[in-house]
């Protein structure tokens, strides 16, 4: 057994005199988990088990090299047999323990895998309390499991590998900033985490000059490349680039099993909006956000996950849920999020509430965002000239914009006005000119609103098609389906209506719009039950006051029942 897994790990033995392996045990000390420290190291190690076949401590060492080589730059391990399991109390424990732990990271899915690799660092905590490899073990570990508060305590300190979670952590918390001063280019992990840091935080020159010190092409270390040229796109509104680099890390076969990328790979996604290859960026971002709740475990206090989560919603139709979500996340992006699901809600003053005491400048990201929709919330609530000084000012705005998030913003304004020759106008520009260079990821949304048009004109021929794109585009959305419904009761098909309705029904309770449609529905068949006449009733009643949902509209359906 022994010779045959020194033939499979000796991939790189240099044959001739080895070193005797007692002194390649002593020589040979990880510090800071480079890549050159790292294949050094496996190579003096395979070169001695040459010499030295029935050497255990020194197959754990390989052990330990080769996990946290996977762990770290996501090279794949050449033979899974050195993780043999080695006793405790045995020689080369701590080293397989080490090494164990960090390849299993790579691959954990399951609550009781995660549990185990706890108990394992416990164990090793009884006699290797104080190693550096340990404790930032059982920081990583600690992620995983969503414990935030045990994983930032494990990360104190000055070892290299755990500034850089320490500082990813600090930037999921809305403090990308914070996070990017602890990191320095003393190191290719580092540098290639600090290039994403700085696209957040807008400094498009700062992240391209680290890029360009990444040589590394580690697996690992070019998905973080890739999501750094993500992140780059998305500060300079390169949307290109953004679809550019998503696309290379979705057709990468492995990729790192961190919350830290899928989270932003999920951001990213929900800036496009795009229907692609018989999927959509929703899709995509909703599968990525799952990557880091595969445990079960709860959001706890990440900002950056709870920002994903609130528009998510927004996509599902479920402004309300994104709304409570999103007052929890104090940034700049929380308060546009806030905004955004006020405005699907028919809530401009809460829009602007939200808004207020955030400055407008610099031209970041999401100031960019938040200028769109307080521009479409004041011109809602103003009136004669001012109004039109507000809607020429969010004209120019998409004249001048890299997306169609303005134009489509401006498209709703005046449809909330009741301008629909202007709104149809604005909306089907913004469905023309959307591009990979100027997407739209509101796209959906847009096509709503022109159905909403369509159905308000008694335009079906038109409300019909733009609502099996915004289908198309997000098949998730609640809303989508509502105006689907609508559109078959327009048609004299009240139980089809119903049905389309109870799948929202099936998902959990109806959001108001559901209600009033499945309300006209129960009443509009023609042998409508005295029980179907009592539930309508009641969904009526449950409407009064509620936002989002027209008075005039209430009153027509109330008067049917």
């Amino acid at each position: 057994m022994r010779g045959a897994l020194v033939a499979l790990v000796c991939v790189a033995c240099g044959g001739g005199d080895q070193q005797p392996a007692v002194e390649v045990r002593a020589e040979v000390r990880l510090v800071d988990g480079s890549f050159e420290e790292l294949t050094s190291a496996r190579s003096k190690l395979v070169d001695a088990l040459a010499g030295a076949p029935s050497d255990a401590v020194m197959i754990a060492r390989i052990a330990e090299v080769d996990g946290l080589t996977t762990l770290l730059y996501g090279v794949p391990v050449p033979e899974e047999r050195v993780f043999a399991p080695v006793p405790p109390g045995q020689p080369g424990y701590r080293e397989w323990a080490i090494g164990k732990v960090a390849f299993e990271l790579t691959r954990v899915r399951t609550a009781k895998e995660a549990a185990e690799l706890d108990a394992l660092l416990a164990d090793l905590g009884k006699t290797h309390d104080g190693d550096i490899w340990r404790r930032w073990l059982v920081g990583r570990v600690a992620l995983v499991r969503g414990d935030r508060i045990a994983a930032a305590a494990a990360f104190q300190g000055d070892h290299r590998l755990a500034k850089i979670d320490r500082a990813m952590m600090l930037a999921d918390d809305g403090k990308p900033g914070e996070g990017e001063k602890l990191l320095a280019a003393d190191h290719v992990l580092a540098v290639s985490s600090r290039a994403v840091l700085r696209a957040e935080i807008d400094d498009v020159a700062g992240a391209v000059a680290d890029l360009e010190l990444v040589k590394s092409d580690a697996p690992r270390v070019a998905a973080y490349r890739l999501l750094a040229t993500a992140m780059i796109g998305l500060a300079n509104e390169r949307y290109d680039l953004v679809a550019d680099a998503l696309g290379k890390l979705g057709k990468m076969r492995v990729l790192p099993n961190e919350c830290a990328l899928w989270e932003r790979i999920a951001w990213a996604h929900l800036q496009l909006g795009r229907s692609i290859d018989k999927t959509n960026d929703h899709k995509i971002a909703s599968i990525s956000r799952q990557r880091c709740a595969a445990l079960g475990k709860a959001t706890g206090d990440n900002k950056l996950l709870l920002l994903v989560d609130a528009n998510l919603n927004l996509g599902l139709g479920k402004p309300e849920q994104a709304l409570a979500i999103a007052a929890r996340v104090p940034s700049a992006w929380g308060k546009v999020t806030v905004a955004q699901a006020a405005e699907e809600l028919a809530m401009p003053k809460r829009v602007i509430e939200a808004l207020d005491k955030l400055p407008l400048e610099p031209a970041s990201s999401d100031r960019r965002v938040a200028k769109i929709l307080a521009l479409q919330a004041h011109a809602q609530l103003a009136t004669g000239k001012p109004r039109s000084d507000l809607l020429a000012e969010l004209e120019a705005v998409a004249d001048s914009a890299k997306s169609q998030r303005a134009r489509h913003a401006l498209g709703a304004a005046y449809f909330a006005l009741g301008d629909l020759t202007a709104a149809k106008r604005e909306l089907r520009r913004a469905v023309e000119d959307t591009s990979a260079q100027s997407p739209n990821p509101l796209a959906f949304r847009t096509h709503q609103l022109l159905a909403e048009i369509g159905l308000a004109t008694n335009d079906l021929e038109t409300a019909g098609p733009e609502i099996e794109r915004a289908m198309e585009i997000h098949p998730g959305n609640a809303t989508t389906r509502v105006i689907q419904a609508r559109i078959l009761l327009r048609n004299a098909e009240p139980d089809k209506a119903l049905a389309e309705l109870a799948g929202l029904r099936t998902a959990g309770e109806l959001m108001p719009a559901a209600k009033l449609v499945a309300a006209e529905a129960l009443v509009a068949r023609k042998e409508a039950t005295a029980d179907q006449r009592a539930q309508a009733k009641v969904l009526i009643g449950e409407l009064v006051g509620k936002p989002g949902v027209s008075p005039a509209d209430l009153g027509r359906v109330a008067a049917l029942v």
